[in-house]
């Protein structure tokens, strides 16, 4: 539950330039035009992996989908769907899906999420809904101190 409406909500997720601000082992994410964009993320041992993603779906306020382009180095896919709750809040459900390509270079984006992506997702999404309900990072331990910040550009 989000204390923020679905429009609020998309324009965060759809300004993708955001995302290093909240996802952790995102390190850069800048538009290529159109619906293209380049993504920089943080692998295990400070190696970094860089793609291409394209928007497949875009339904404003309710949602929202992507995934990288063919041949990228890292297969992702990702959505985020966005519900209106009693209030002006927004349940948000976010999917995404990696596939790392094989071999021992697999192994290791394959870690990209860390040990437990199930949890680090929920960290990234709280940090989210830090910076729409109150325009600041919450320290959740895993942003080395990193607690404030100014709203969205």
């Amino acid at each position: 539950r989000i204390e923020a409406s679905p429009e609020q909500v998309y324009d965060l997720w759809s300004r993708y330039e955001n995302f290093p601000r909240f996802m952790s082992n995102v390190v850069e994410v800048r538009s290529l035009g159109g619906i293209r964009s380049h993504w920089v993320v943080k692998g295990p041992a400070g190696t970094r992996f860089e793609f291409d993603s394209i928007i497949t779906e875009h339904q404003r306020p309710e949602r929202l989908a992507w995934q990288s382009v063919p041949g990228s180095e890292i297969e992702q896919y990702g959505e985020v769907q966005l519900e209106e709750l009693s209030g002006g809040a927004t349940r948000a459900t976010v999917r995404m899906s990696y596939h790392p390509p094989a071999g021992a270079a697999g192994q290791a984006v394959a870690a990209l999420l860390g040990s437990d992506p199930a949890r680090q997702l929920e960290e990234d999404l709280q940090r989210m809904k830090g910076l729409l309900e109150r325009g600041s990072i919450p320290d959740l331990g895993a942003q080395g101190g990193r607690t404030e910040s100014k709203f969205l550009h």
